[in-house]
């Protein structure tokens, strides 16, 4: 009974990736949602989403490698939320400038959907007693 008043109750986690440019971005997932959803979701909105890259925390510095990947997000102490940070594997440091990163042109699409213009309205004409005139 007393693990159990322990255990948290959240159910979702707000997952956060900041990228070397500043640009962050933000999911929401399910607090039993796999590591493996995490990274997933981030190789989605990538630019280049063959090139191998890995996600981290920070401080003390955590690596969310394979190893992690089945684990659920509680389990990872990723709930209720975190900032976690973006870097690709085939260099030992990721700079602003080894970017871009994300698929600016995918998340704008999905984002934005700009407004669609309504017709205007055709008004009835109508004559001095009410009636209406047909063009």
């Amino acid at each position: 009974m007393t693990k159990l008043l322990k255990t948290p109750h959240h159910t979702r986690a707000s997952i956060r990736v900041k990228f070397p440019d500043g640009y962050i971005l933000s999911g929401t997932f399910g607090a039993l949602e796999k590591v493996k959803d995490v990274v997933e979701f981030v190789k989605s909105n990538l630019m280049h989403p063959t090139r191998k890259f890995y996600v981290f925390e920070t401080p003390p510095r955590r690596v969310l490698d394979e190893k992690l990947f089945e684990q659920n997000l509680i389990q990872a102490k990723l709930v209720p939320s975190s900032l976690l940070y973006f870097a690709w594997t085939d260099i030992p440091e990721t700079k602003n400038e080894h970017g871009p990163f994300m698929d600016m042109k995918r998340l704008r699409e999905f984002i934005y959907t700009p407004p669609q213009p309504v017709a205007p309205k055709e008004e009835n004409k109508t004559d001095k007693d009410g009636d209406e005139i047909m063009s």
